[in-house]
């Protein structure tokens, strides 16, 4: 399935969501480098496991853009002085 989700960005000419750059096929950059092409969660699976699987809650996505987005589930640091 997430095969799938690259094969049609990088056929469609599709973006990268998170720089707007193309995404290349994959086998083109080593699995874990920062343009290597993955499958972003829109609804983080920590959030909605429920959610992992299906195909609308998928999109492409560079793994670097990917990694910088995280889970979506940041929380503010509260300093106490």
């Amino acid at each position: 399935m997430q095969k799938q989700v690259i094969a049609h960005a990088v056929a469609y000419g599709i973006p990268c969501p998170g720089c707007q750059e193309l995404i290349d096929p994959p086998g083109r950059w080593p699995r874990w480098h920062p343009r290597s092409p993955s499958v972003d969660h829109l609804v983080p699976m920590s959030v909605d496991p429920t959610r992992a699987h299906d195909m609308t809650n998928l999109r492409a996505m560079h793994y670097g853009c990917n990694s910088r987005r995280g889970d979506g589930e940041k929380q503010r640091v509260q300093r106490q002085w």
